[in-house]
């Protein structure tokens, strides 16, 4: 996942229009491409192969959403970049509602624990774009709040992207036993 590059882009932006004076982008929102891609339909895979493959088609989702955010966000495109955000999170909740065969039900949990903070970093970034779309209208306030974001982004953890992998792994070697 791109997200170290996520908080570069937000923090670089951010910082670029603090200093410019520069306000939001007022170009209207485009319908990002990955938007339609996440569904929210409840899958009940019958093995081990089937509950990878649920698993990868949701994860790949989630990826693209997050490569298409990057992007907006560098463009400074920040109502594309929320819309982004929904579709992540809606690729989210697709991989919440993957329900593995019994025997991998623990790894299921693992991910699902870890989507927990994924969502609190999405959560922040979200209130992050919205310093990002005041603009020039940022109070001594705004900045120290955007401050502490800052670091609270910057200090995200990656557990969603590890237990996605460490799952993956762990299923696959019991396939492949």
């Amino acid at each position: 996942m791109r997200k170290r590059n996520n908080i570069i882009v937000l923090s670089l932006i951010l910082a670029s229009m603090i200093a410019s004076g520069c306000g939001g982008s007022s170009q209207p929102a485009a319908a990002s491409s990955t938007a339609a891609a996440a569904s929210t339909a409840s899958r009940t895979p019958s093995d081990g192969k089937e509950y990878l493959e649920a698993l990868k088609e949701a994860f790949h989702v989630y990826a693209n959403c997050s490569y298409q955010f990057s992007d907006d966000l560098e463009a400074k495109k920040f109502d594309t970049a929320l819309k982004d955000i929904d579709s992540m999170d809606a690729a989210l909740s697709d991989i919440e509602s993957v329900t593995p065969p019994e025997q991998y039900a623990d790894q299921q949990k693992k991910i699902i624990d870890s989507i927990k903070t994924e969502r609190e970093y999405l959560t922040n970034c979200r209130t992050f774009i919205g310093y990002c779309q005041k603009g020039s209208d940022i109070t001594e306030d705004d900045l120290k709040k955007v401050q502490e974001l800052n670091k609270t982004i910057e200090n995200a953890p990656t557990d969603f992207a590890d237990t996605y992998i460490e799952v993956f792994r762990t299923v696959k070697a019991d396939i492949d036993k």
